[in-house]
């Protein structure tokens, strides 16, 4: 076999013109990086290289750039170079119908590859991109038909992303005998890992060294891939575990949290209910001023403001109208002078009930429940209450509180807590029916 080893930088250009008519078939241009600085291809470098040239040697180089023209070169070796940044966005080759079965760039501080690197070079069988920085399998593996070994060993991947492994199958279904080199890399073992290491286990025979590839844990152990699927599974259960360990804690939260909202919801209840109906009356009750101008006048009143439409909102139940009818209305509006609202008469037909109530107590100076065994039985009655006893803690300073009359017949120990209510609030109590008094600030 004919050969010219030179370990000198000698240009291509050179080079050429001397061997290009000679037989030489193999070339070595190596070791030159003690020399100081990088080397570039001229571009000149497209010219061709002789035809009887098969294998090309320009190991250690410290080359930071190349552009071939290797028409009927089989063999390259370029490794040893500083070809990482160049081979980012470029191919060392520019011919288009190339031969190349080797190709050698390892050693070349490569992070990554142009996606077209190997584009018209359908002979390839073996790649060798080991000792490098590569940390996925980003350029295009779609070309090669006649792939035998892609070497990948010693880089920086720590595991490889969907795309990469689509990208691998892709390759893996062209040629069922192809080899690919993985040895050397870290590989990163954590449940969001799983799902790679379940891909890599079952592509297995085609990847060289298997047993000899290691897995990295978040603690910094590592394990061997010879017992892969004992390390799987004990993998898939401790990220099972701190999935359940992780459900478990936001569940335990939730509930907290959840108990207590409804223990503030629940202590707070009469006033979220105040809000809501006073929010949802006072929209409905815009919309009833605007629609009847002059049957209602603006409620709003400061702390000396006495412009009511009625001095007291009456509260009792249907069971009781008849003492409403007779004595309230007789003692206090006829005798009295005093204007009461009093819900079959006036409140607006076709409201909603609780506005109706909402907009009563917030137009009267005061409220008057009229309780009895049949009032503290009534659901809309006891509405009244709690949300005139609102009405009076957030927006009247405690001022407009009702006068509260108890009926005798209601007197009873089941009615205990309603009383002890009252009491514990400081409200005024009189259990006589018989003289209906009360007093309106400055009215009698």
């Amino acid at each position: 076999m004919n050969s010219v080893l030179v370990r000198e930088m000698v240009p291509w250009k050179e080079m050429n013109v001397l061997l290009f008519e000679t037989p030489i078939r193999e070339l070595h241009i190596t070791n030159n990086d003690h020399c100081a600085g990088t080397r570039s291809f001229p571009k000149e470098s497209s010219i061709p290289a002789p035809v009887s040239l098969q294998s090309l040697h320009l190991s250690d180089n410290w080359i930071d750039k190349i552009c071939l023209n290797l028409t009927f070169v089989t063999f390259l070796n370029l490794t040893g170079n500083s070809l990482g940044p160049f081979l980012a966005e470029n191919s060392y080759m520019l011919t288009e119908n190339s031969r190349l079965e080797y190709i050698c760039l390892s050693k070349n501080s490569i992070k990554h590859l142009f996606s077209k690197l190997f584009i018209d070079q359908p002979y390839l069988r073996i790649i060798d991109l080991s000792l490098n920085k590569l940390t996925d399998v980003s350029f295009d593996l779609s070309y090669f038909v006649n792939l035998e070994i892609l070497s990948l060993s010693s880089n920086a991947i720590r595991f490889l992303d969907d795309w990469s492994m689509e990208n691998i199958d892709i390759l893996l279904e062209k040629s069922k005998s192809i080899k690919i080199d993985f040895s050397n890399n870290r590989f990163h073992c954590d449940c969001s890992r799983v799902p790679f290491l379940n891909w890599m286990r079952i592509s297995r025979r085609h990847f060289i060294y298997f047993d000899q590839y290691k897995c990295i844990f978040n603690n910094a152990s590592s394990s061997e891939f010879n017992s892969f699927e004992e390390g799987i599974i004990v993998l898939q259960q401790n990220c099972l575990n701190y999935i359940i360990s992780i459900i478990i804690t936001c569940s335990t939260i939730f509930i907290f949290i959840s108990i207590l909202l409804i223990t503030a919801i629940h202590r707070h209840r009469q006033k979220l209910r105040f809000m809501f109906y006073t929010f949802r009356g006072r929209l409905h009750f815009l919309y009833y001023k605007t629609k009847f101008k002059n049957r209602f006048r603006s409620t709003k009143h400061s702390e000396n403001n006495l412009d009511f439409m009625y001095d007291a909102f009456v509260s009792y139940s249907d069971e009781d109208r008849a003492f409403v009818l007779k004595d309230c209305i007789q003692n206090l509006e006829e005798e009295g002078n005093l204007r009461l609202c009093l819900h079959h008469r006036d409140f607006v037909p076709g409201e909603d009930i609780t506005d109706n109530i909402i907009h009563a107590i917030e137009s009267s100076r005061k409220t008057i429940c009229i309780i009895t065994k049949s009032f503290l039985q009534s659901y809309y009655c006891m509405f009244e209450y709690n949300m005139a006893r609102m009405e009076s803690i957030h927006s009247r300073n405690g001022e407009m509180f009702s006068f509260l009359y108890f009926m005798n017949n209601c007197y009873q120990r089941s009615y205990l807590w309603f009383y002890m209510k009252l009491f514990r609030n400081k409200l005024i109590l009189n259990s006589q029916m018989t003289n209906m008094e009360i007093e309106f600030s400055g009215k009698k």
